[in-house]
């Protein structure tokens, strides 16, 4: 991955600046960045406040980028299963590190020191309303709030020519799938009815990892994300000293002398797709050049590339993702992943093929893999376990057993146990068993999305449940139908890790169809204003023709 940094340009000094045809917001990172900013939870102002940092926020954006036919603003509605786990466990886990004793709100310093603990803003003339992150979510009053807001906004703003000929499509938190999967579907739906669109300039805004990923499968020659510089991310925001003041002149408040608001355009940086998959066919190429021709030939056919993407997408997902458990000893943060790379290109030209093919996998060949991948597991516990002194990690067997066992409370003799119809363990099998996977039959039966209350009822930890309609809050105490899923102390391993982001949250499995049937139960009992946040919602499209202002309504 070392050359891969070489991809990420200054925005001004892109090929794509000023000549992006579709630009695409993941609303989100603008929303998270203009409400809290990574700040403590206890910096206090106004929600219309908030509402007015969100849509100058996303002015900016569009006044930077220019789009010339779209820009499509994705909101993350309600989730999948899998994903709303992984939404449990970070919830949980800072409901856990806030309520340990003595626990103070603080920024960190470089040094990793305690130097600041942020204090109510000395404004008088507004009414103070403390906010949490977790506020951000379907089914909140707040996000309610924020989309009803957004919407008239952009009505505005289409109305008065700011977006001049550009077409703004808005799906907002009542319309269900997350941001970024929204934006991927929107993509592949307009290439698919038009041509065109494929060759076109296209630009992903946000901050999530898996943008990369999404934006490499999707096969188009400019394709490209859009990103603040790495000394401008969020988690090197958070160490900033906050300094909260209030500007007359715009009529905003700042969190700070970095305030995300503030970015200008050298602050911003272009990904580009076109040069990350050309690094990735050379470096393939360079790894495969001391085999024979006759077995690498493949390797120069004209889809190549886009093969190859898909490939790397796939062992990336293995590294790590939302929606699964990684690897034990694969990880994206370090070196761990280029061996797994480096041992993909290797072994490619005995493939004579990709683990890939429309969006099918080549069983036997990722069988071929793991097999190889499995000694390097063996050399990683072996090196764990003269860390840790823990015996059972020299012995293949041994280590097998201990890891079931103690990370994933199967019983390593009975193999009846870990049949079940969905993944529900907190650690990944070893790769030395997936290795012993020869044939896998995948079937993928489409469900229904659960409202944005129980999306919220599913998600929300103890300290959070005034979120909750109140009957809600009966349903996942101690004492209700759901209080199994919702324990107040529940295991955190830190596996060596540093970071608390990194810990595995040992939280009950949640069982959406479960939870849907006990809160449906109480449905009729609640008060018009809280289903109403279930009313599922529609894209929207706006779009100011030359003599006069439109609004259109179209369901996707």
């Amino acid at each position: 991955m070392e050359n891969f940094s070489k991809m990420r340009i200054p925005l001004q000094d892109s090929d794509i600046y000023r000549k992006v045809d579709y630009f695409y917001v993941d609303m989100n990172a603008v929303i998270h960045a203009a409400t809290h900013g990574n700040v403590s939870p206890s910096l206090m102002m106004e929600d219309q406040q908030r509402m007015r940092r969100i849509v100058t926020s996303l002015l900016k954006i569009f006044k930077l980028v220019k789009p010339k036919k779209m820009m499509y603003i994705g909101v993350d509605g309600v989730c999948p299963s899998a994903k709303i786990n992984q939404q449990r466990t970070r919830r949980f886990r800072l409901y856990k590190s806030t309520t340990k004793p003595g626990f103070k709100p603080y920024y960190k310093s470089e040094e990793g020191k305690c130097e600041y603990t942020v204090k109510k803003l000395p404004i008088e003339s507004y009414d103070n309303v403390s906010f949490d992150p977790s506020y951000i979510s379907p089914g909140t009053e707040f996000m309610s709030m924020m989309d009803s807001e957004l919407r008239n906004w952009i009505a505005l703003q289409t109305y008065e020519g700011t977006w001049e000929d550009c077409y703004i499509v808005y799906s907002g938190t009542d319309v269900p799938g997350e941001g970024e999967h929204k934006i991927y579907d929107a993509i592949r739906r307009m290439a698919e009815c038009d041509t065109k669109v494929k060759n076109e300039n296209h630009l992903v805004y946000g901050l999530d990892a898996d943008l990369m990923m999404l934006s490499l499968i999707t096969k188009m020659p400019n394709m490209y994300i859009l990103r603040e510089k790495y000394d401008h991310a969020p988690h090197k925001l958070a160490k900033i000293k906050p300094n909260p003041y209030f500007s007359k002149e715009t009529g905003l408040l700042h969190f700070h002398g970095m305030d995300y608001i503030d970015f200008k355009i050298s602050d911003y940086e272009v990904l580009s797709m076109r040069f990350l998959r050309r690094i990735m066919y050379s470096r393939c190429i360079k790894t495969s050049e001391a085999v024979s021709n006759d077995m690498n030939k493949f390797l120069f056919n004209q889809n190549s590339r886009n093969r190859l993407t898909d490939d790397f997408s796939l062992l990336s997902f293995l590294a790590g993702n939302d929606f699964l458990p990684h690897l034990p000893t694969v990880e994206l943060c370090n070196s761990s992943f280029n061996d797994l790379i480096n041992t993909y290109y290797k072994m490619l030209p005995k493939f004579r093929g990709f683990l890939t093919e429309s969006y099918k996998i080549n069983m036997s060949r990722l069988q071929q893999l793991m097999k190889e991948l499995s000694k390097l597991e063996l050399k990683y516990f072996k090196q764990k376990s003269a860390l840790e002194k823990i015996s059972e990690f020299s012995d293949p067997k041994k280590y097998a057993k201990y890891y079931y066992e103690n990370k994933c409370d199967i019983d390593f003799n009975n193999k009846k146990a870990i049949r079940k119809m969905c993944y529900k363990y907190h650690y990944a099998p070893l790769v030395s068993d997936l290795a012993k996977i020869s044939t896998a039959s995948i079937k993928f039966h489409k469900g229904e999305p659960i409202t944005p209350l129980e999306h919220l009822l599913a998600i929300t930890p103890p300290n959070n449940i005034q979120l909750l309609p109140p009957l809600y809050r009966k349903l996942s105490g101690p004492e209700g139908k759901l209080g199994e899923y919702f324990p107040e102390d529940f295991e955190i391993c830190e596996e060596g890790k540093e970071n608390e982001w990194e810990h595995v949250v040992k939280l009950p499995f949640l069982d959406t169809k479960h939870l849907s049937k006990v809160a449906r139960s109480v449905n009729d009992e609640l008060k018009y204003t809280n289903l109403y946040k279930n009313k599922p919602g529609y894209t929207n499209v706006y779009h100011r023709r030359a003599k006069d202002s439109t609004n259109k309504k179209s369901q996707t």
